[in-house]
């Protein structure tokens, strides 16, 4: 177990100004003890602004490590030229003293609950069929330097969190219809008429894509996988952004974006987890997520 006496938490509006702020204060070799998405404010659990809570600690082994500010740097640069941005919180990250307990908010969802020493490794990305550009972007990489880990892997996925293509667009796939209520998008059943303009999601499958023909249009498709096989019946040069719901999700939506040079839409965390707007530190946050903890 981690002594937490030692450690600093960060609240802030975005992963990057989190680990932003951890670095700055602790340095490059900082271990994350703790990583959360908490709601903040609101009134009767309404209107709340959802903040990322990250706890770390120095590490102080003198070790020589590149800098995480330049690999971080260079992924936000990336992400600010693809204008994939999240809500940002208003002001400067806000530092929890490491004397003070973190405040008790609401139970965050399993997958951002992350704690102890993370299973980076060459192996652990392998093993999870995790793309090409991202197990190379970690070659050499000292398995304890976990921002280091995620300044990387942020830095390979980011040419796939470029802007969503223009226009109107229908999301696909067997969960498309669980990112599209979370994400606020009208959700049309296959068996009922679809608008004639405009966004929405549905819940299909390779059998569906025949009424998917039908009521497109002249919107293009953004294909929503979850890790089951059916979805990849609905490809097709009109998709253009993939989509992911859960952990088994993200696995396949990054080879997706990979291979095929799709660009990375939306994120969920599971069944009842928050959706998002997919950019490279939240990209690699989830896969961090992903690889687990060590045994």
């Amino acid at each position: 177990m981690h002594s937490h006496t030692d450690a600093l938490t960060v609240e802030a509006g975005t992963a990057e100004q989190a680990l932003s702020e951890i670095s700055a204060r602790l340095g490059p070799d900082a271990e994350i003890l703790d990583a959360r998405k908490v709601p903040k404010g609101g009134i009767a659990g309404f209107f709340a602004k959802e903040l990322v809570q990250i706890t770390a600690r120095s590490r102080h082994n003198g070790e020589t490590r590149a800098p995480f500010e330049r690999v971080l740097e260079t992924a936000l640069a990336r992400e600010e030229e693809a204008k994939a941005a999240v809500a940002v919180h208003d002001g400067m990250p806000k530092v929890l003293e490491p004397s003070a307990a973190p405040p008790q908010e609401p139970e965050a969802p399993a997958s951002w609950r992350l704690t102890g020493s993370v299973d980076w490794s060459v192996t652990a990305l392998s093993r999870h069929d995790l793309p090409w550009p991202m197990i190379d972007s970690v070659m050499g990489l000292d398995p304890r330097d976990d921002l280091g880990w995620i300044a990387a892997i942020a830095g390979a996925v980011a040419p796939w969190c470029r802007p969503l293509p223009g226009g109107s667009s229908i999301m696909v796939g067997p969960s498309a219809g669980r990112l599209g209520r979370a994400l606020g998008i009208e959700v049309v059943d296959p068996s009922a008429l679809a608008p004639y303009a405009g966004d929405f999601a549905a819940s299909v499958t390779a059998s569906d894509r025949g009424w998917v023909d039908t009521v497109r249009g002249e919107r293009w498709l953004n294909l929503v996988v979850d890790g089951r096989s059916s979805a990849m019946g609905l490809l097709g040069e009109e998709v253009l952004a993939v989509s992911w719901v859960g952990s088994k999700g993200i696995a396949s939506a990054l080879r997706l974006a990979s291979s095929l040079g799709l660009v990375l839409g939306y994120g969920m965390e599971g069944r009842h987890g928050a959706a998002c707007r997919a950019t490279p530190i939240d990209v690699a946050l989830a896969v961090r997520d992903l690889v687990g903890r060590r045994r």
